[in-house]
């Protein structure tokens, strides 16, 4: 009765054994790979730490390397400004800039705050007044961010969140002519077929991945996952073995495949993506998920 009730939750994994030396194992199997990557988050953030307090007080170049693609990456690890999130946010230009609303400079800054509080999904100008009706709750933050924790919605962008905030504080401060440091980063949606779709003048492609204007953003990753869930009810509703499999999935995605599933098999295809990798990415969503 009780494998029965646990087969039953939404993120099971179907296995052929139903004993309890199989569960068990699968269980141990988890909770150790779980252990084991927070543990290695714990190492990478001590040693970011590390690294950032030995260069507080200086400037300095980071070193980069291309690959066989021709994409350029900062060699050091663990503190770059392609890693993770705690690293982006402490890192800042050694040249500031002055913000200022005449240049639009400071509608880039409240774009910056929106996007890494996870507002990425509308108008420009919708991210802007986003920002600017919410002075009192970034004043709040910048007073006593651990009493007011509204800058860790997003879990992979707070602490450049949080950066923002007191930036965007500062700059309310201050006024127009505020010298800013922060970097502002603005991401490409799908890169690889950005540059497929501009090479070959693709509307279609190129609409897909914001290459051409629009009101709202595109996103090409729910666009992919919305008809593959299409897909999948028909394949359910043939019935069979492959009907049980998209049922499954269908089940587990509770009818709405998220983007997440889809984004990292659709940014690879550009670069010579192979099935061997696709498997291996959803493997990873499972796992993750």
């Amino acid at each position: 009765a009780e494998w029965k009730e646990w087969h039953k939750t939404p993120k099971a994994v179907k296995w052929k054994k139903t004993d309890k030396g199989t569960r068990w194992r699968r269980d141990v199997s988890l909770a150790y790979a779980k252990r084991s990557k927070g543990l290695a988050s714990v190492v990478a953030t001590e040693r970011t730490l590390q690294v950032a307090r030995r260069f507080r007080e200086d400037a300095f170049y980071f070193p980069h390397m291309l690959d066989f693609r021709g994409r350029m990456y900062p060699i050091p690890v663990d503190f770059q400004p392609q890693g993770r999130d705690l690293a982006r946010g402490i890192l800042t230009f050694d040249e500031g800039r002055p913000v200022s609303r005449e240049d639009g400079s400071a509608g880039w800054l409240a774009i910056h705050l929106a996007n890494c509080m996870g507002i990425d999904k509308v108008s420009l100008d919708e991210r802007i007044a986003w920002v600017e009706e919410r002075e009192s709750l970034w004043r709040k933050i910048a007073a006593d961010p651990l009493k007011h924790l509204e800058w860790t919605t997003e879990k992979k962008t707070a602490w450049q969140a949080l950066a923002a905030v007191f930036e965007w504080v500062a700059y309310l401060e201050h006024g127009d002519g505020y010298v800013s440091h922060l970097p502002i980063r603005v991401d490409g949606t799908c890169n690889g077929i950005q540059h497929l779709s501009a090479l070959v003048r693709d509307d279609v492609g190129g609409a897909a991945v914001n290459l051409v204007p629009g009101d709202q953003p595109r996103d090409i990753y729910k666009e992919v996952a919305n008809p593959l869930a299409d897909k999948l009810r028909g394949i359910a509703v043939a019935g069979g073995a492959e009907g049980e499999k998209a049922a499954w999935w269908l089940e587990i995605t509770e009818d709405d495949l998220p983007r997440s599933l889809t984004k990292r098999p659709v940014m690879i295809l550009p670069y010579g993506g192979t099935q061997d990798a696709f498997f291996r990415y959803i493997q990873d969503w499972l796992k993750e998920e």
